[in-house]
């Protein structure tokens, strides 16, 4: 699991994500973010594009929710972006599309 910077636009900030997501632990996704991007991130909008990923493990599924949590109590929000067809399809079967935006 790699996060890449792509832009920091006035209205969100965009990362990339390359290869599984599967980190040891939803800790590990979310300081992955932050060392990114910085603790400041869960106070924007961040939009997460999935495309180049094709597998997300539990524990990925989890540092979304716990990553979705932090933003939303911090006046952040997490939009996921571009899922590729499988993590699309992991999104759906856990009706993760009534917690965080998919787009």
């Amino acid at each position: 699991m790699k996060f890449h910077f792509v832009d920091a636009a006035p209205g969100a900030v965009v990362i990339r994500a390359e290869g599984p997501i599967a980190p040891d632990s939803p800790e590990q996704f979310s300081d992955a973010l932050v060392e990114l991007v910085g603790p400041q991130i869960y106070t924007r909008k961040l939009r997460i594009n999935l495309s180049e990923s094709d597998f997300i493990s539990s524990a990925g599924i989890g540092g979304l929710l716990q990553c979705h949590k932090q933003f939303r109590e911090n006046g952040g929000e997490l939009v996921v972006h571009a899922p590729s067809r499988t993590i699309r399809q992991t999104l759906d079967l856990m009706r993760l599309q009534t917690v965080f935006t998919i787009d």
